[in-house]
Parts: C-alpha cells; sequence; structure tokens
C-alpha cells in the first residue's frame, strides 16, 4: 500500500471499553516504514462523530487511573 493509492479514508472504531462507536474521515498526509514489513500512516481528521479532544483526555484519564490501580 502506498501514500497515492489511499488519499482519503474513512475508520469505522468501536472503543468496547467506553461503549463508543467512532467514525472518522480525513485524509493521510504521511507514511514512514517502520520495519520492513510495518508502516505508520499520518493523517489530517477532517470529520468526526465524536468531539476527540474529550475522547482523548477521557482515555489519558482511564489510562492513568489503571496505572494507579496496580
Amino acid at each position: 500500500m502506498e501514500m497515492g493509492d489511499i488519499g482519503s479514508f474513512h475508520l469505522n472504531y468501536e472503543d468496547r471499553e467506553c461503549k463508543l462507536a467512532l467514525q472518522l474521515a480525513g485524509t493521510l498526509v504521511r507514511e514512514e516504514d517502520v520495519d520492513s514489513d510495518r508502516r505508520v500512516f499520518g493523517g489530517v481528521i477532517k470529520e468526526s462523530n465524536v468531539d476527540l479532544n474529550n475522547y482523548v483526555m477521557l482515555k489519558q484519564k482511564m489510562g492513568l487511573m489503571k496505572k494507579r490501580a496496580r
């Protein structure tokens, strides 16, 4: 898969922990090879069905609470 092959993207993701279905749409802007068989893509998110700032903040808070509980 090459960056020129993708361009726009749509992502549907179910966060079972938060019981939330996320739908994102955007444009691919960057790709990096991690190793010979893995690649990381970066993109600009143009549409979302949730407030991503609040979602990321919630996930970070949940991660910190899990660390403290150990």
